[in-house]
């Protein structure tokens, strides 16, 4: 039962993390995304498939509720997380109907077959948060989550240590396995939870020199749309913890000031060549084209034309892929505007219906003292960084975290 637990949380967070990347980086100079042989190279099949035999045929349910309930034991299954279950059934077989008026095309073929890997992945958390030993099984699932995101992490240290890249060459910022920069904060920001998580509640000091590295590395991803999640989702965790309450707002603040004056003073004496470039950095990427220029790298104009051509089909969308027929590739990066432009409103509407109950069972949580801070937390950036970029798969975390996000601790 041990090495069950362990296979199901490392393929869990192993397909959480991998993303598209492929053995075929190293072997195919040649490599192309998309369907093909290449396809059984992709850790994220093995993952899932590996996540899926280990859930639904090898892990039992309780076979008798009966006598659970007699024993004074809570309940595993709740109204509210199957009514969320339910919904994210729906969206998926939506959206996957929506994309066969377009699948004679590989882009809607690709993503259909992306959007079923994600909704066994939903059907695999359900199956988790379903499980007797569920909470031993989301620590495991953390556990490991961490562990990828500090190793994935680790591979861009080198890069992070000689000062990064110029932050005029958009290529060269910060990334790692092809993610791109968006994907590689949002490492750093499961890394952050992490820390913050055992800084503040688990009272473990020493978390407080691994944060001046994941920060430094936040900024010179250069994502402006992560860092601001980064941002928001420290907050909600202050919240969440009951660090913000007039009690404890002045030791919040006093503590917080201590913390990122030490990491900035840290990197300074310890490389000033990588504390230079991140003020550089932070001057150009961030003060100067966000504030000074008002760049959104081209988003607004994107997000413009998504939002125009949804409305030439408003109610169902112009089906699951529509965008990479229609404009030749890429995605709105933004993922409700992805869905009412590729699957109408009955998509958005489905969506918003499923958030308000999950942040309704968090509420419940939280008023109860049992809120799970870390899944909340890492759901709430998702959210947020899904805002910014990312289509459906590079997003796919937030579908089941909303499940996960549920359960109380």
């Amino acid at each position: 039962m041990h090495t069950r637990r362990q296979l199901i949380a490392w393929s869990f967070a192993c397909f959480s993390l991998t993303g598209r990347w492929s053995f075929s980086r190293i072997v195919d100079s040649n490599y192309t995304e998309g369907l093909g042989v290449h396809t059984v190279l992709e850790p994220r099949l093995w993952a899932i498939v590996v996540l899926f035999l280990s859930t639904v045929f090898f892990v039992p349910f309780r076979k008798n509720q009966s006598s659970i309930h007699a024993q004074g034991q809570r309940t595993v299954f709740s109204t509210s997380p199957r009514a969320i279950f339910f919904l994210l059934m729906v969206l998926f077989v939506y959206l996957l109907l929506s994309s066969a008026f377009l699948l004679p095309d590989s882009g809607p073929l690709t993503k259909a077959y992306e959007m079923l890997l994600i909704m066994l992945y939903c059907i695999c958390t359900y199956f988790i948060i379903s499980h007797p030993d569920r909470d031993l099984l989301l620590e495991w699932i953390w556990f490991y989550l961490v562990l990828i995101a500090l190793f994935l992490f680790v591979l861009a240290l080198p890069t992070i240590l000689r000062g990064g890249m110029s932050a005029d060459e958009e290529i060269n910022r910060m990334s790692v396995l092809g993610g791109g920069p968006n994907i590689f904060v949002r490492f750093v920001a499961l890394c952050l939870i992490h820390s913050f998580y055992r800084l503040f509640h688990k009272r473990n000091i020493w978390f407080i020199v691994l944060i001046p590295m994941l920060a430094a590395g936040a900024v010179l991803s250069g994502s402006r749309g992560g860092m601001l999640a980064i941002v928001i989702t420290i907050l909600v965790f202050f919240y969440l913890e009951r660090l913000l309450t007039l009690r404890r707002i002045l030791k919040t603040v006093f503590l917080t000031s201590l913390l990122f004056l030490f990491a900035y003073w840290s990197i300074f004496f310890l490389n000033p060549k990588l504390h230079e470039h991140i003020r550089d950095y932070w001057g150009k990427r961030v003060v100067e084209q966000t504030f000074e220029k008002g760049s959104s790298a081209g988003r607004d104009e994107i997000w413009r034309h998504a939002y125009i051509r949804g409305w030439e089909s408003p109610i169902w969308g112009h089906g699951l892929g529509a965008w990479i027929v229609y404009n030749g590739g890429g995605y709105p990066h933004n993922i409700f505007l992805e869905l009412f432009y590729e699957a109408g409103f009955v998509s958005v509407c489905l969506f918003v219906v499923i958030l308000c109950l999950t942040f309704r069972i968090i509420q419940t949580n939280f008023i109860k003292h049992s809120v799970n801070v870390r899944f909340v937390c890492f759901l709430c950036m998702f959210i947020i960084a899904s805002q910014w970029s990312g289509d459906f798969f590079d997003s796919r975390c937030v579908f089941p975290f909303l499940l996960l996000s549920t359960v109380p601790k």
